[in-house]
């Protein structure tokens, strides 16, 4: 049962930073091409959709499996009792009814408009996992976990979407000429303030659950910490290549070769984010020591 409640509850955290992170990007970084923040968000609708349903059906997936383990039984009503008189219920409602209203405003052609909503996924998650649990310091835990979680949004969902426009920019003919660049360099902005921003919070949230960075292989959630940290520096080590060599190397003569070489490195950078949050999914089923 734990293995599928990480693997899922991985996923989660998957659908909800890419669609975070998309919304982010079509609104304030594929608008350096020359595009309207109205434009982007109609080209992505199809794409919202798909995300949003997914996203729904996920959450639905890991709160019932979630409920049932808790109620520690499949009644249909044991799991309703969960969803209405716990706080795991209450947050989960409110995390599905978050997703139900992005893909209202999508169907309305509103999203444009009401994007900024998908930001209350992060603080869903930060509720409902170690920083809402814990009893001590719980407005400053939320604070530091909704930021982490926001900014790996940013990052890993901006990310994706990034390689989707790399992928479909030799055919677009109304971008600046020059583009690839202006996008890529406004991204590596925002990667680099939420990249330090992960770090940061990532480090101070361990160390207040009580992690012990002289014996991390003493136990499962330090072995994970180890894990999540190789991973994440392996993203990095790609996404410094981007950032120091080809958009330093940029000439304008060469904007498609620059476009190949971007997409080539966001693939191997998003390779080790997806395993990042496989790992991230077990870390959170596992309790931090300062629960032990």
């Amino acid at each position: 049962m734990n293995t599928i409640l990480g693997l899922i509850h991985g996923l989660d955290y998957l659908l909800s930073s890419w669609l975070i992170g998309m919304f982010v990007f079509e609104s304030w970084i594929a608008t350096a091409a020359g595009e309207t923040v109205r434009s982007r968000f109609d080209r992505s609708r199809k794409l919202s959709v798909i995300l949003a349903s997914a996203l729904v059906v996920v959450s639905i997936i890991w709160f019932i499996l979630v409920a049932a383990d808790m109620a520690e039984t499949w009644n249909p009503l044991d799991l309703f009792d969960v969803a209405t008189s716990t706080r795991f219920g209450h947050i989960g409602v409110c995390k599905i009814g978050t997703v139900l209203a992005i893909l209202i405003f999508t169907f309305a052609n509103q999203l444009f408009r009401f994007w900024w909503i998908a930001l209350v996924l992060p603080l869903c998650f930060g509720l409902s996992g170690h920083a809402g649990t814990e009893q001590t310091g719980i407005v400053i835990n939320l604070i530091l976990d909704t930021i982490h979680l926001t900014a790996v949004s940013v990052w890993t969902g901006g990310m994706i979407t990034l390689l989707l426009w790399l992928k479909a920019r030799p055919r677009s003919y109304t971008l600046l000429a020059n583009a690839s660049i202006l996008v890529v360099t406004r991204f590596s902005h925002f990667a680099m303030i939420s990249t330090a921003l992960i770090g940061i919070t990532g480090a101070v949230m361990a160390l207040r659950f009580g992690v012990d960075t002289t014996s991390l292989f003493s136990t499962d959630y330090g072995k994970l910490i180890v894990a999540k940290i190789t991973l994440f520096t392996m993203a990095l080590a790609a996404a410094s290549i981007n950032q120091f060599v080809h958009i330093r190397n940029y000439s304008s003569e060469g904007e498609m070769d620059f476009t190949r070489s971007i997409y080539r490195e966001v693939h191997i950078e998003l390779a080790a984010v997806w395993l990042t949050f496989i790992v991230v999914g077990f870390l959170t089923r596992l309790p931090p020591p300062t629960m032990n």
